[in-house]
């Protein structure tokens, strides 16, 4: 089964210490994997959330340095 995707992360500077961080990704799953979609949203969000946070972090503190 073949499935793409892209995933675009942008960061820009907010302040000498503050970086904001996004990511976007688009892509379509066809029928059946499409319905799991709302279940891998919900278990990835929170890692998704931590690796933007932690990518966010390496932003700001490599800019003090």
């Amino acid at each position: 089964m073949r499935v793409s995707a892209s995933v675009i992360f942008e960061t820009a500077s907010l302040s000498d210490n503050q970086t904001k961080v996004n990511l976007i990704n688009t892509g379509t799953l066809k029928y059946p994997l499409n319905i799991m979609i709302p279940m891998a949203e919900k278990k990835f969000s929170k890692d998704m959330n931590d690796s933007l946070s932690t990518l966010k972090n390496i932003f700001e503190n490599n800019h003090n340095t």
